[in-house]
């Protein structure tokens, strides 16, 4: 046998003891449970309407701010998404001093005060539908301005959702709905279009709204 060979099998061990073995075998061990990302989401639930459909003004109130957003950067994106539901359904948004004679409220929580039961923190907004109205959002998230690079939790489309529920708009299964329950964007599957030229927000949702004020009627 050459002497090389004799040499490699000596040294071999101690050759394998360099490697963290232990760690590589983890790393590839197909039983070993894959531990995967929840998808932030809407709390409220995926079927029925949690507003009150059929009314074409609607007041409102905030009672705290996203953390690292100003009052005014808040309420310029806030209007921009009352603004994106005002050019495709006959609905103003008025904003009132009182939060009592407000049909809803908008309110900044910390998720494990509003969400207690939700363990994994995947609810990061809800709308209330009962009595007082109120659009819940997490404290906790780094929020995000729509004109913010790569946005993963979009301030603005948050709004615009919990908005499309205060109009009585129940979830989509679609995913590139506004009403879509999951409330990450992911740019490069829906890329971000001009405010007022959302292809996936007009047809789905004003064909959605008239039926439902049709049936409320009834």
């Amino acid at each position: 046998m050459p002497r090389f060979v004799v040499v490699f099998f000596f040294f071999l061990p101690t050759i394998f003891e360099c490697f963290p073995q232990k760690e590589i075998l983890q790393k590839f061990d197909a039983k070993a449970p894959l531990k995967l990302a929840t998808p932030k989401r809407c709390g409220n639930k995926d079927e029925g309407f949690s507003g009150t459909p059929g009314k074409t003004v609607y007041t409102w109130n905030f009672s705290s701010l996203p953390k690292g957003i100003s009052e005014d950067e808040f309420r310029r994106i806030l209007h921009q998404a009352f603004t994106a539901w005002e050019v495709v359904v006959p609905v103003d948004f008025i904003e009132v001093n009182s939060s009592q004679s407000a049909d809803f409220q908008i309110n900044f929580e910390r998720a494990e005060e509003r969400w207690p039961s939700d363990s994994n923190r995947t609810i990061i907004a809800e709308t209330s539908q009962s009595s007082p109205v109120k659009i819940s959002i997490s404290q906790d998230e780094d929020w995000a301005l729509f004109e913010d690079e790569n946005p993963k939790f979009d301030l603005y489309y948050v709004l615009e959702h919990s908005l499309g529920h205060i109009l009585g708009l129940s979830h989509s299964t679609d995913p590139e709905s506004v009403m879509y329950h999951i409330l990450e964007r992911n740019n490069e599957e829906t890329p971000r279009e001009d405010l007022f030229f959302f292809d996936w927000l007009i047809p789905a949702i004003v064909t959605n709204y008239e039926m439902m004020l049709m049936a409320y009627d009834r």
